[in-house]
């Protein structure tokens, strides 16, 4: 990597609205090209050789087109979750620890527009949340048993979050009786009561509403 490198990367997500394609250690290289010149900087004995001040400039440099392109990038990342447009398009150019950053802001904003706007439009869309694959199980609780422990939780010890993870469904669902709380197939606690109209991860809110526990909304 070099400062060249650098501004080749900047011009291109300056010039396009969509995330471009970079290195996925790209900010791992980036600190190491700067390790280097700082470690060449610092080799150098006698501060009146020039070579000091191209050194001290290129670092200056080199640190801020990085973190110009991490402005750049993130600003779009936070666009297209709170647009909730996320698709395998704009995820292609996305670094795993972006695509990790995108599904943790969808969930939050998600889970902000489920509570601002829940109460004035009955139902907010979670498209972009993230999801983890794993099998949901329940423990009915009805009559007598009604304080027996309900366990939707998930095991997802195994899962891994991928781009193709993140965008599952989930069910607007109205709860039929109290439910202790749980972890969703989201990694989300959810803790729930009788009559509440809320939305779940849609495996979760099918074991539900399998074992009585709550009936599916349908909005369209």
């Amino acid at each position: 990597m070099d400062l060249e490198e650098l501004w080749q990367i900047l011009g291109k997500e300056r010039r396009s609205p969509m995330v471009q394609p970079i290195p996925e250690d790209f900010y791992q290289e980036a600190a190491e090209y700067i390790k280097e010149l700082e470690k060449e900087r610092r080799n150098i004995k006698d501060l009146r050789d020039p070579r000091v001040a191209l050194l001290d400039d290129e670092v200056r440099s080199a640190r801020m087109k990085v973190e110009q392109i991490f402005d750049k990038r993130v600003g779009k990342i936070i666009s297209i979750a709170a647009s909730e447009s996320g698709d395998a398009a704009h995820l292609k150019g996305f670094t795993p620890g972006e695509k990790e950053l995108f599904g943790m802001l969808s969930s939050t904003i998600s889970r902000a527009r489920n509570e601002f706007l829940g109460p004035i439009i009955g139902y907010a869309d979670d498209t972009g949340m993230m999801e983890k694959a794993a099998e949901s199980a329940v423990q009915g609780t009805t009559g007598d048993n009604k304080n027996k422990k309900v366990d939707i939780a998930v095991d997802y010890k195994d899962t891994e979050i991928t781009g193709s993870s993140i965008y599952n469904e989930y069910a607007i669902v109205r709860v039929l009786r109290d439910i202790p709380m749980f972890v969703g197939n989201d990694g989300r606690n959810y803790a729930v009561g009788k009559e509440d109209v809320v939305t779940l991860p849609d495996g979760n809110a099918k074991v539900l509403t399998k074992r009585g526990g709550a009936i599916v909304i349908n909005m369209g």
